[in-house]
């Protein structure tokens, strides 16, 4: 094998495959990258962690096609490592099974695996692809990714339902227990899903999915088509330089709907800059603890407090609009502010009902996007 690859592609191409990786395997292999230099000239740099699979293809010209596999890590810290002046990184297989890397007056010499060792490429032969807005996409992510449960007990939480409906409408709906995100939009541009009643996309595929749709494009690029199709046991993602392809959780996702509030009649309408600010100054007595707060309601004023029996206590009035009666219900605060940190209106609606009954948090002028939070006992 033997090519030339643009420096500023190497550090793109290890970036995107360097949190697929898999640094704590059993398996050595899974530590590595695939390098692929075709006689078509293409040069394909791809990682797995067996659940995610991603691979790139990348500008260069290749002298003799082959294949390896090397070091995630060390071929990453390498192209970070090369000056601005650098423009072109050589790679050349050697005869002792190195893989020799050369960029001016640098050479580095990395041991290198056969590409037979690294695990086969997901196929997506079978499925089929959608195309859908890779903003829509984006902005749904945001707003339910947070709340998918970390508890690796409860698989069939650790990931977004993806659900199709009429008209290439989809909803994604993400729990963890304690509360619960979900947004509808209407995101095919190709035809409708045919999905069933929906597929679980993993947390982990997710984020790769959402630093896809990231990625800056330089001014007047045209926004790349991106298309999602299913093949069990896979979700794939591609465009005309990527695939990305992410195990599907296994299990039933819990019926989402009987979670959300049918009549929370107490209505606040809350500026939401301010909001979040006196919720993140009401945690700092309690770093490293449950971000637990109260919040005492009467017409026209909030006042959101806390208390650490070992630093003190805090109290802060946020100014509102409110229709009911009084109320005095306590709740996470964390939750509260990671469903508004990802609203873009000026106000936030809070419906609540008694004091143990779960709040929806609705975005001001939006029906696309709500939050049910669990209260607290206070």
């Amino acid at each position: 094998m033997e090519l030339t690859i643009l420096r500023k592609e190497l550090i793109f191409a290890t970036s995107r495959t360097q949190t697929v990786v898999e640094k704590k395997s059993t398996l050595p292999i899974l530590a590595n990258v695939l390098i692929e230099a075709r006689t078509s000239g293409e040069i394909t740099i791809s990682a797995t962690d067996l659940d995610t699979y991603v691979s790139g293809v990348y500008r260069g010209k290749v002298r003799k096609a082959g294949a390896l596999s090397v070091s995630a890590e060390a071929l990453a810290d390498f192209a970070r490592s090369l000056p601005e002046d650098v423009e072109e990184v050589g790679m050349t297989l050697s005869d002792n099974k190195k893989l020799n890397l050369k960029a001016g007056k640098i050479v580095f010499n990395l041991n290198a695996l056969s590409a037979d060792e690294f695990p086969a490429r997901p196929q997506p032969e079978g499925a089929k692809f959608v195309e859908f807005s890779p903003d829509d996409m984006l902005w749904m992510i945001q707003r339910t990714q947070y709340a998918a449960s970390t508890d690796e007990t409860r698989y069939n939480l650790n990931g977004v339902l993806f659900h199709p409906g009429k008209d290439g409408a989809v909803t994604m709906v993400a729990t963890d227990g304690h509360r619960l995100a979900l947004t509808h939009r209407a995101l095919s541009k190709s035809g409708a899903w045919e999905l069933g009643d929906g597929v679980i996309l993993p947390r982990k595929g997710l984020n790769e999915l959402r630093k896809l749709l990231e990625e800056p494009r330089t001014e007047g690029e045209e926004v790349p088509s991106i298309q999602l199709g299913v093949h069990s046991p896979h979700v794939y993602v591609q465009t005309p330089n990527v695939l990305l392809a992410m195990r599907l959780v296994e299990g039933r996702f819990p019926n989402y709907s009987q979670v959300i509030p049918a009549n929370n009649p107490k209505v606040m309408i809350l500026p939401r800059t301010l909001f979040e600010g006196a919720l993140r100054r009401q945690t700092l007595l309690n770093k490293g603890k449950t971000s637990n707060v109260r919040l005492d309601i009467e017409p026209g004023n909030l006042t959101v407090s806390s208390s650490n029996p070992e630093k003190g206590d805090s109290r802060e009035e946020v100014p509102m609009d409110y229709e009911g009666s009084a109320l005095k219900i306590g709740f996470n605060a964390r939750y509260i502010m990671d469903a508004i940190a990802v609203m873009k209106s000026e106000r936030v609606i809070f419906r609540l009902n008694e004091e143990l009954s779960p709040g929806l948090l609705l975005e001001e002028g939006s029906e696309d996007y709500k939050c049910v939070v669990m209260p607290l006992r206070i």
